[in-house]
């Protein structure tokens, strides 16, 4: 039985011990970022406006050569682009402000990934153009978000 005592207790020494420094590793549990977001990722949208009919929509949207539309609770709000970055958002806004149409920028998330690999080269694009070829881009922009989001979830 002498034999035991020992080993007995340097265990629990090592337990004891063992025990104090994982729970000093969680005492500040606040301080641990997150490893998982919610699946969203915030991307820009240029909006031009809100509408209460599908009429009135179209036909003040005709001006434009490419835009999106959702409609929620009944409003339909429209959107002219969309971007990964503020700057971009805001340059391009400063495009159709120039142009004289009221536009702003929206925070909306979204989950598809392909899309936002996609957005982020066209941003690189965004970044590098001048006015003239903003309008274009947005066009090639809201085809892949159509095509890789609003079909996709349709489906």
């Amino acid at each position: 039985m002498k034999k035991y005592i020992i080993p007995v207790i340097f265990s629990i020494a090592i337990g004891v011990y063992l025990g104090m420094m994982l729970l000093k590793q969680y005492n500040n549990a606040q301080a641990l970022t997150p490893v998982f977001n919610n699946g969203l990722t915030e991307i820009y949208f240029i909006k031009e406006g809100e509408y209460t009919s599908l009429e009135d929509m179209e036909k003040s949207m005709i001006k434009f050569p490419y835009y999106i539309h959702t409609n929620k609770d009944g409003i339909y709000h429209t959107y002219l682009c969309i971007s990964t970055q503020e700057e971009n958002a805001q340059k391009i806004k400063g495009y159709y402000d120039n142009l004289e149409y009221s536009t702003s920028v929206e925070k909306i998330g979204i989950s598809n990934t392909n899309f936002i690999d996609v957005l982020e080269e066209y941003d690189k694009l965004i970044s590098a153009s001048n006015d003239s070829t903003i309008s274009s881009i947005c066009s090639q922009i809201l085809a892949e978000y159509e095509e890789l989001v609003i079909n996709e979830s349709s489906d």
